[in-house]
């Protein structure tokens, strides 16, 4: 990051629409938690051009400072939406301030913050970066708005997540994706506030990142090119920029194939008892991490042909402590027996977290899991799995939220895609008291959510959801993803799935399909089974 060396100047023109925007209903995703607005005196209006000066309250033309490094990031953002930057302001101009606040309050969330506007000043606080940046994507996001009103009538936001895990996963292993496509995915998961990017590094198929270890074990392809070490880092400094956290995936024991053809030194076995074999794989481990700093490593763990092995609970366990030595937090695919098979035998570390997927396998369902003591973050099939070009009906993702877990099958064969699934969230099971009270606060109540009202707050083993795509290429995930309307394929399910982690079950089914233009026929409302 460069620093700001001063206040930078944004000056947009915007055109003379009908009527000023309420903040009451505005359309943002996703939809802050309070929002509240003054009389309709109090609004930015358009017809002029305004300057908009963005600053923070530091001085970093002396301090270097993750403020100064946020002040920065949105004004080159906003200078790429389209809205022109210049050195000074002209007195054709009205000014207009965005300013950038940290405040000392231990008791805000993180990632939580506040936004306020009246007359001439945007002022956006938080305790933390992460906060105080999302804030910025909540402004771009109402700057847009005014491109297409005559006003938005002065807002006061009081906004932050209900889950830490917001995330996205791409198959880089089947389906190598070019160093663009990486970077372009991050700016806009950001721009939903969506905060985790998991990438499959490792499977069957492929190894898909640049090895010094071992220089033969990268997938080689012409298209696209193979990432270099140099892209490795600048896709990692894009996700610290926009404050979204890399998770990196190396999946082992039960999809080993590309190791074993790269790795000369597993002899054509990856020996899941063997020391050597083991730091083999550590080995490998640390060069991804040296690349892909972060809190967390995945190591997928699904699959494994004898999941009722000892051997395998052993290796899982010894992974995770290895991870954690690397002041890391492991993550697994589901795949491992919750309860052991053999009562007095081997229990995986219940520091790790699970990715329920499939969610229909007998003592292995996230009910299974969750009552065991594990931490879940929401991976299951139906509706947010995107898989071979196949995606969720945009209306069934309205209903979705991290408590509802579908199966990957209709009952009569596994892993059904999921628009030839009839009436896929009729198997959507959920925990019964995972859920958010959705008549609190300005939130429109709605006679087809389907679940009955619970008030009780998400429990903290429940972190989040993942929307993963496997075996896609990124111009069919950029559309599947971040389409810009709704045609079939085409969606924004990236915005959908983002409303859904970062408030829950309040967000209203039609309210949010209204507002990423998407209709709002509705299925069949579904009837979810409690008890699994």
């Amino acid at each position: 990051f460069f620093l700001a060396k001063m206040a930078s100047l944004v000056v947009f023109v915007v055109a003379l629409c009908s009527g000023v925007v309420s903040a009451s209903r505005l359309p943002l995703v996703p939809y802050p938690n309070i929002v509240s607005h003054g009389t309709q005196q109090e609004y930015l209006k358009h017809p002029d051009t305004y300057v908009f000066s963005v600053s923070c309250s530091l001085n970093c033309e002396e301090e270097d400072h993750e403020l100064c490094e946020i002040q920065n990031t949105f004004t080159e953002d906003l200078i790429e939406a389209g809205f022109n930057v210049q050195d000074g302001v002209t007195s054709k101009h009205e000014p207009y301030k965005i300013v950038l606040k940290q405040t000392n309050d231990l008791n805000m969330n993180q990632e939580g913050y506040t936004l306020q506007t009246l007359n001439s000043t945007m002022e956006i606080t938080g305790a933390n970066g992460p906060g105080i940046f999302w804030g910025t994507r909540t402004a771009l996001q109402l700057l847009d708005i005014g491109r297409t009103s005559e006003g938005i009538a002065a807002v006061s936001i009081q906004d932050e997540p209900l889950y830490g895990w917001r995330a996205l996963m791409v198959d880089n292993s089947r389906v190598p994706h070019s160093f663009e496509s990486h970077m372009n995915i991050i700016k806009n998961m950001a721009a939903v506030k969506l905060n985790t990017y998991h990438i499959h590094i490792s499977d069957d198929q492929g190894y898909s990142f640049p090895s010094k270890l071992y220089p033969n074990l990268q997938h080689k392809t012409t298209t696209p090119v193979p990432l270099t070490f140099a892209n490795v880092a600048q896709i990692a400094a894009q996700a610290k920029k926009y404050y979204v956290t890399i998770v990196p995936e190396i999946d082992v024991p039960g999809h080993d194939r590309a190791l074993l053809q790269g790795i000369p030194e597993l002899n054509g076995k990856l020996n899941i008892t063997d020391e050597q074999n083991i730091q083999i794989l550590q080995g490998l481990f640390d060069e991804v991490m040296e690349m892909v700093p972060g809190p967390y490593w995945h190591l997928g763990a699904d699959e494994y042909p004898d999941q009722h092995s000892e051997d395998y609970d052993n290796f899982i366990n010894k992974m995770n402590a290895y991870v954690i030595s690397r002041n890391r937090s492991m993550l697994v695919w589901e795949g491992f027996y919750p309860i052991p098979a053999n009562q007095g035998g081997v229990q995986v570390d219940r520091s790790i977290t699970v990715m329920p997927f499939d969610c229909f396998h007998p003592d292995k369902k996230p009910v299974s899991y969750y009552d065991t003591g594990y931490a879940i973050a929401n991976a299951a099939w139906s509706p947010n799995y995107v898989s071979g070009g196949q995606a969720a009906k945009t209306y069934e993702m309205a209903f979705w939220d991290p408590t509802a877990f579908g199966t990957a099958t209709d009952h009569t064969t596994p892993r059904t895609p999921l628009p030839k699934m009839q009436d896929p969230h009729t198997n959507w099971q959920r925990l019964p008291t995972d859920i958010w009270n959705p008549h609190e606060d300005n939130w429109p109540s709605t006679t087809k959510y389907p679940y009955p009202y619970v008030p009780t707050p998400q429990p903290p083993r429940i972190v989040g959801g993942e929307m993963a795509s496997w075996a896609n290429d990124e111009e069919l995930e950029s559309i599947v993803w971040f389409g810009s309307n709704c045609t079939g394929t085409t969606a924004p399910r990236a915005a959908i799935f983002a409303e859904k982690v970062w408030v829950g079950a309040k967000s209203n089914h039609d309210d949010l399909l209204k507002r990423v233009g998407c209709p709002t026929t509705p299925p069949q409302v579904p009837t979810l089974k409690t008890n699994f």
